[in-house]
C-alpha cells in the first residue's frame, strides 16, 4: 500500500475497478456479438459459455467490489485526526500527550 490518506485509497479502487471494467467490455462484446446475425458462429458453444461466465466474474468480483468499497472510502471525510485506539481509550491518550508534549 503506498498511502494511508482514505481518499487516496478510494481513488486507487476507483481506477483500478474501471480498469477492471475495460478488462470485462472484451467478453461482454463477444457474447453480445454472437446472436447478431442468425447462423453466425463467432464462438463455440463452450467459448460463449466461458466469454459469459468470464464477464460475470470480473464484473461482479473485480469491479463491483472495489467500486463499492472506493466510493464511500473517497467520498467520505474523516471524522477525527487522532488515531482509533485514542477514541476508546482517553487515558491513554492523554499520557500519549503528556510524554509528547513535555511538561507543562
Amino acid at each position: 500500500m503506498a498511502t494511508t490518506d482514505h481518499e487516496r485509497i478510494g481513488h486507487l479502487c476507483l481506477i483500478t475497478s474501471f480498469g477492471f471494467f475495460l478488462v470485462a467490455g472484451a467478453p461482454a462484446m463477444f457474447v453480445r456479438a454472437e446472436p447478431t446475425r442468425p447462423g453466425s458462429q463467432l464462438l463455440s458453444h463452450e467459448q460463449y459459455n466461458q466469454a459469459f461466465t468470464t464477464h460475470g466474474t470480473i464484473m461482479l468480483l473485480l469491479f463491483a467490489t472495489p467500486a463499492f468499497a472506493g466510493s464511500p472510502t473517497r467520498s467520505c471525510r474523516c471524522r477525527s485526526a487522532r488515531p482509533a485506539f485514542d477514541l476508546h481509550r482517553p487515558g491513554l491518550a492523554r499520557r500519549d500527550q503528556k510524554e509528547t508534549t513535555g511538561p507543562p
